[in-house]
């Protein structure tokens, strides 16, 4: 055999074990892609909002969610657009408006860039009062007005291996039940359970 004949060998073996690759690649890919089925997603919001009700009860909130987020299509940069969608909710009664039903895919706004710039510095973000961004925050004075919140607090939930955000537990409370310093410790220790179903996701 001459130097041709090894060079023939050799290309066929390289293409042979590309295209093998290639194969398996897209195998694992179609069988990761697989475990999040619908019924994945009902073992997922099985655990989820049993955690979201006992906080909704146990710290006697408005409504408490969770908001994920995503990426969309592109800017002209090539960088990706940032959205944010709330994807479990509840709340102390039928008649409170359901943050959800307008927050899904929507754009992080520069009202939300302020909140999450303040979750990544603290842990979380809180207004005690709605009369205290009346001034300096009116765009969430008027958010907070239409869903007829008086304080909120939002708490940060990380990925534990990269330690980034990956999504916000929020709450809203009316005039009567104000979030105290003693609550928001509780609260910061049991968001961990949910930062662990997010961890397996």
């Amino acid at each position: 055999m001459n130097y041709k004949d090894y060079l023939d060998i050799g290309l066929t073996l390289g293409v042979g074990i590309l295209y093998v690759a290639t194969w398996l690649k897209q195998r694992f890919a179609r069988k990761k892609q697989k475990q999040h089925t619908l019924d994945h997603n009902a073992v997922i919001d099985g655990r989820i909002y049993p955690i979201l009700w006992e906080l909704c009860l146990q710290f006697s909130a408005l409504r408490v969610y969770l908001t994920q987020f995503h990426n969309g299509t592109n800017f002209y940069t090539g960088q990706s657009i940032q959205r944010q969608t709330v994807s479990h909710e509840v709340a102390k009664s039928r008649s409170i408006s359901k943050v959800k039903e307008n927050h899904d895919g929507v754009l992080i706004s520069e009202m939300n860039h302020r909140i999450i710039m303040s979750i990544r510095e603290y842990g979380y973000y809180l207004v005690e009062s709605v009369s205290d961004v009346k001034g300096s925050f009116p765009d969430l004075y008027d958010w907070m007005k239409v869903y007829e919140v008086e304080s909120l607090l939002y708490v940060r939930l990380i990925d534990t291996k990269t330690r980034e955000t990956v999504a916000t537990l929020n709450f809203h409370f009316d005039k009567n039940n104000p979030v105290t310093d003693e609550q928001i410790d509780e609260i910061l220790e049991m968001k961990k359970r949910l930062e662990s179903i997010f961890d397996r996701l």
